[in-house]
């Protein structure tokens, strides 16, 4: 599949009812995207041997999907939505962000956004995950100046209440991007009134 560049990402809290709370978008007015590497999406094969020779192969669904996301500066999304993200506290006087043994993230989507050779959208999805930030890179500055470290953030994925872990989609092809994060991020809904 050939990507050419990489627009934006989206992240979706969702609720106890695999719906969506909240989204963040990472995009060139925060954050920046720089790179995105899923891995995991291949079964794990396993081959049956009988008569002394492979007999059958067993493959069916994934390995553990991951995706490995870097940003130019993940707190340009505003720290709000970074601890919300990553299951951080966040004390309201002092605006402290604290990290402790009781710190859990939340499920999320994932939606990265690029664009195919002839220039039409190209959708990818994750469809449930938790996101962890495994550490800070500081450095100094040399006679070359400054330099800008990235952040890395990793979601691990599990399958979603429907079996599925994993979407993609081109506009080439008739998907509009509404239409396919109204697949990936279902949206909760309003109690009825009464």
């Amino acid at each position: 599949m050939a990507v050419v560049g990489f627009d934006a990402a989206k992240i979706s809290i969702l609720d106890e009812n695999e719906k969506v709370t909240d989204t963040f978008t990472i995009d060139r007015s925060s954050g920046g995207t720089i790179e995105a590497n899923i891995s995991g999406l291949a079964p794990n094969m396993n081959v049956v041997y009988a008569s002394n020779v492979p007999f059958y192969v067993s493959a069916k669904g994934t390995s553990e999907v991951k995706c490995e996301l870097t940003v130019a500066d993940l707190d340009d999304l505003g720290m709000e939505a970074v601890n919300k993200i990553l299951g951080r506290e966040q004390d309201s006087t002092t605006k402290i962000t604290k990290v402790g043994v009781n710190t859990t993230p939340p499920y999320c989507v994932l939606e990265l956004i690029s664009k195919d050779k002839q220039g039409k959208g190209l959708y990818l999805g994750l469809l449930k995950g938790k996101f962890t930030f495994d550490g800070e890179d500081i450095k100094t500055s040399d006679n070359n100046g400054s330099q800008l470290s990235e952040d890395k953030v990793t979601m691990q994925c599990i399958s979603r209440k429907d079996g599925y872990i994993y979407a993609k989609a081109k506009e080439a092809d008739g998907t509009t991007q509404e239409d396919f994060e109204k697949f990936i991020m279902p949206a909760a809904t309003a109690p009825a009134a009464g």
